[in-house]
């Protein structure tokens, strides 16, 4: 019975312990306005994010640059995550825009991956820096449909002997590979 239970929670830790499914997506963020995002893993479970969102039917407009970290819920398709990052913000009045600002934005979410899509919901703050000391804060609630351009491969067998490794560090595995 013991073993099973290893075995199983082997299987489960090995799924488990990766947080992203994908290494590159690019796709939409829907919200208030219309936004593209382009998303690239960078480490082991650490993204990179570009994003440019409004200007539309709302005049606020970012462009901003997120470092993400992913926490994996339930698999590796499904994570939480969170960021922070910089940015850039104007306003889109009388089909001008207003002097550009900077921003630090942050970003707490949840994202699945299924198949080659990847389905994401964040809220995104930031703090809009004025250079008169005039300091904003706004945050944004979106959801991102991206296309993954570049799937993450795992090997799961060789996953699975590294967790037993830990697990059992008398174990050589190697040697019996052999």
């Amino acid at each position: 019975m013991h073993k099973y239970l290893i075995i199983i929670s082997a299987l489960f830790f090995s799924i488990a312990g990766n947080a992203q499914a994908y290494n590159t997506a690019i796709g939409l963020r829907l919200g208030k306005d219309l936004g593209f995002t382009l998303q690239q893993r960078i480490a082991n479970k650490t993204s990179a994010e570009a994003i440019f969102y409004g200007g539309n039917s709302n005049p606020d407009t970012y462009a901003n640059f997120l470092l993400r970290q992913h926490l994996p819920l339930f698999s590796k398709k499904i994570n939480a995550y969170i960021g922070l990052g910089f940015g850039s913000h104007w306003q889109f009045v009388d089909d001008t825009f207003t002097e550009q600002k900077y921003t630090i934005p942050g970003v707490i979410g949840l994202e699945m991956s299924l198949g080659r899509i990847n389905i994401s919901g964040d809220v995104m703050p930031h703090l809009v820096l004025d250079n008169e000391g005039e300091n904003s804060y706004k945050s944004i609630a979106n959801v991102s449909l991206r296309l993954i351009l570049f799937k993450r491969k795992i090997d799961a067998k060789d996953k699975v002997i590294d967790k037993f490794d830990e697990m059992f560090p008398n174990r050589d595995s190697k040697k019996k590979k052999k």
